[in-house]
C-alpha cells in the first residue's frame, strides 16, 4: 500500500469519514430527508448501489443497538 492511501485512510480515520456510507448511501439519505447534515456527493450511487437500497451502515446500526442495549428505550 502506497504513502498516498495509507495519508488519506488515516485522514478518513482523524475525520471521521465512512466511505462505505458516503459511496452507497448518504445521496439516499439526502433524498428522503434524513441525513443529518450537508450532502456531499454529486448524484445516486451508480455502481455501488444501483438498485437505490436504503439501509443501516455497520455504524448506524452499532449506535442503535448500543441503545437498545443500554436501557435508554425503557
Amino acid at each position: 500500500m502506497g504513502n498516498r492511501v495509507k495519508i488519506i485512510e488515516g485522514s478518513n480515520i482523524v475525520n471521521g469519514r465512512n466511505g462505505d456510507f458516503f459511496f452507497r448511501l448518504e445521496y439516499l439519505y439526502a433524498r428522503e430527508n434524513i441525513l443529518f447534515g450537508r450532502d456531499w456527493t454529486n448524484g445516486p450511487p451508480r455502481r455501488t448501489n444501483p438498485k437505490r437500497i436504503i439501509f443501516l451502515d455497520k455504524h448506524s446500526l452499532a449506535v442503535i443497538e448500543f441503545l437498545l442495549n443500554s436501557g435508554y428505550f425503557k
